[in-house]
């Protein structure tokens, strides 16, 4: 690869060359000659791809209502997990960073827990320093996503807001989301550290003292399969059937009625648009279409 110098880079193609970024610098290459795709090659690409579309499925559900940094590696962390998982198994996201750089264990002395009826407890503890931040901001995030059906089915948030006072002690909190619902149940727990300024709290922007992680999951057995996942991501195309010498000439004769006939035997309905994802009222939960049908 070419290391990019000029005062003018670019990416995508250039006739036979390609411009990339990797690591914020810019690099070209040469577009090969021919691909050559064995079996075991197109295998891979098929399983590769049922994992990007997963992982991507889980940003959209979960990183509009993340408000920290964008993490550029975000992406390959969770391609990585479904793609080592297999395709007909789900990789075991509790735990995962979405911040890198800081996990909840390292901000709390006793770890939050969920409960299934929907109730996040924090114990009572001596909360670690924050620097010369004041506030703590929680965010509690809970997603139903369908791989199935490759859509998010809803998403509800709940936000508390704790004060760090050196003279009072922290006697811990619980905070309640709702869980009901098909699909896989994800629940992601944002960490920020806040400093108040006239009446008003302002994040630290901080890495430290910011996360937000996976803290309970729950996939449902049919969303284990790829099969499932595979029917509703494949593109589906239609193929006019053959027909004979004498049919064509037929229908190149005007006024032929086997032409009429022929050519309102040939046109279908087209198939229905997949569903719009849904999200619950007065949340702006992104919305993943589906392919379209021929208009």
């Amino acid at each position: 690869m070419a290391l990019q110098t000029g005062v003018l880079k670019f990416t995508g193609r250039m006739d036979n060359v390609i411009g990339y970024r990797r690591n914020g610098k810019y690099f070209l290459r040469s577009m090969p000659d021919k691909v050559r795709q064995t079996a075991p090659t197109r295998r891979a690409a098929r399983h590769f791809g049922i994992a990007s579309r997963k992982g991507k499925l889980v940003r959209k559900a979960v990183r509009p209502y993340l408000d920290m940094r964008y993490d550029g590696t975000l992406v390959n962390r969770l391609n990585k997990l479904f793609i080592q998982a297999g395709r007909d198994n789900f990789p075991n996201l509790r735990g995962f960073h979405f911040n890198k750089h800081t996990g909840i264990e390292k901000l709390f002395v006793d770890q939050p827990i969920f409960t299934t009826n929907g109730t996040l407890h924090i114990p009572a503890q001596e909360l670690l320093p924050q620097g010369n931040n004041t506030h703590i901001e929680l965010r509690l995030i809970a997603t139903r996503i369908s791989f199935a059906e490759n859509r998010v089915i809803s998403t509800d948030v709940s936000t508390a807001i704790i004060e760090l006072n050196d003279d009072k002690p922290f006697n811990g909190i619980a905070m309640n989301i709702p869980i009901e619902g098909e699909g896989t149940l994800m629940v992601v727990l944002q960490y920020r550290s806040c400093k108040m300024s006239m009446g008003q709290l302002y994040p630290s922007g901080d890495r430290r003292y910011m996360a937000a992680d996976v803290i309970s999951i729950t996939v449902p057995a049919e969303e284990l399969t790829a099969t499932a996942f595979l029917k509703a991501t494949r593109k589906r195309f239609a193929f006019r059937k053959s027909s004979s010498p004498s049919s064509r000439a037929a229908e190149r004769t005007p006024g032929s009625p086997s032409s009429s006939s022929q050519t309102k035997g040939q046109i279908g309905h087209p198939p229905p648009s997949l569903r719009v994802a849904q999200s619950s009222p007065g949340s702006p939960s992104p919305s993943l279409r589906g392919p379209r049908g021929p208009a």
